[in-house]
């Protein structure tokens, strides 16, 4: 439950971080397995750490119109979103995950 900071991404990190989210959105259109939030959120964290650069990983959950209980997750790091931030004002944050880098 650790939550990596809300601060800007210095030293070109905000360009990898662009383009990593860029990456994953176009990845997702074209994989062979349903590559939805949470499968999103996981690549990103991992592209992320390896270019050693932290983020966090949010679980939500939320209600949908037919009032079903519904799940999304979405990626952050620094002051940008990676996936998901579309719909995360929809959910309730159940989990953080953060992905420090030492």
């Amino acid at each position: 439950m650790y939550e990596t900071p809300k601060e800007p991404l210095h030293n070109g990190k905000q360009v990898l971080v662009h383009n990593i989210s860029s990456a994953i959105h176009l990845m997702s259109r074209y994989t062979w397995w349903e590559s939805r939030c949470l499968v999103k959120a996981i690549a990103g964290m991992k592209m992320l750490e390896r270019r050693r650069i932290e983020s966090t990983l949010y679980l939500g959950t939320g209600r949908d119109e037919k009032g079903k209980m519904v799940a999304h997750a979405w990626l952050r790091s620094g002051t940008s979103y990676i996936s998901g931030q579309e719909e995360m004002h929809r959910y309730a944050v159940v989990g953080v995950f953060g992905k420090k880098i030492s």
